[in-house]
């Protein structure tokens, strides 16, 4: 094997934080690494984050129609339908096209269920 082979670089994208152009080339380019990246960044604690955001909503509310804003890639609407002992609609809005067909991906079983996703 040669030595070119072993280490895999990954590009750094660079981007502006008033130019929303640039922020959605940035989630664009890493929207199918995204959930291994934020796992990673976050020692796997968002998906705490996560939990305890559902529960409180779910003890609080009980909702049958979530939105779900600057959705990414669906985890918190997607907590949220696998706890619901209802079907729910939940509508995921994100600015990001490759972050909503990676929710895409991961919502399959969720209409099985019962569960309206709106996109």
């Amino acid at each position: 094997s040669s030595n070119s082979n072993k280490h895999r670089v990954i590009p750094l994208m660079s981007y502006q934080k008033s130019d929303p152009h640039s922020i959605r080339s940035l989630f664009q380019s890493i929207a199918k690494r995204y959930d291994l990246a934020n796992g990673v960044l976050s020692l796997q604690m968002h998906r705490l984050w996560n939990r305890a955001l559902v529960r409180h909503v779910l003890v609080k509310d009980r909702p049958h129609t979530l939105f779900d804003l600057c959705s990414g890639t669906g985890d918190i609407a997607l907590s949220y339908l696998e706890t619901s002992q209802h079907p729910c609609r939940a509508v995921l809005i994100d600015f990001c096209p490759a972050m909503l067909e990676q929710a895409k991906v991961k919502s399959d079983s969720m209409q099985a269920r019962g569960h309206v996703l709106e996109y």
